[in-house]
């Protein structure tokens, strides 16, 4: 579920690309001045591109469907779920895909398409096998390996083994 999470939060996010200048409310349209009404006072005080992405995404929701603007609420709803983890990770992956160059982007986007076309059976075999994976990674992450300093510590509690000594030269 996550994977998908991920893949599909990516995907909407992409579409966050901001637009020319971030206006200030006083010249927002009135329409915009509607759907915003809740931002009225802290939108001059929000960053240049912050409105601009509120701005961008304004324009999407009006261009969107029934279907899809449903899609997008459960969409914001399961990040909403999310523990913060789950959702630093999942702006990490954002970060990585943003800056990665567009051959890389259109293989994963392929690749995505692919993994959709798949069963629910197969999709739920992928995921389960990313978050073994991850979690694998996860503890490798936070299996310390220690420098040169380190290893000379004695009695260090993060290496279980007193400092590097073998087991014939531990203090007793």
């Amino acid at each position: 579920m996550k994977p998908l999470l991920a893949i599909t939060f990516t995907c909407v996010l992409l579409l966050c690309q901001p637009v020319v200048a971030a206006p200030q409310w006083s010249e927002l349209t009135e329409d915009q001045q509607s759907a915003l009404v809740q931002l009225q006072d802290s939108w001059n005080d929000m960053s240049d591109t912050r409105r601009d992405n509120i701005i961008s995404g304004l324009k999407r929701w009006k261009n969107l469907d029934e279907p899809g603007r449903n899609r997008v609420k459960d969409q914001f709803t399961r990040y909403q779920k999310l523990n913060p983890e789950d959702r630093e990770h999942l702006r990490e992956q954002f970060s990585r895909f943003q800056n990665m160059d567009e051959p890389r982007k259109k293989k994963l986007r392929k690749l995505y398409k692919e993994y959709k076309g798949k069963s629910s059976q197969e999709r739920e075999r992928l995921r389960k096998e990313y978050q073994d994976k991850r979690k694998s990674q996860d503890k490798q992450d936070n299996t310390h390996q220690p420098s040169h300093d380190q290893r000379a510590k004695p009695d260090d509690p993060k290496r279980g083994d007193e400092g590097g000594r073998s087991g014939g030269d531990k203090k007793r």
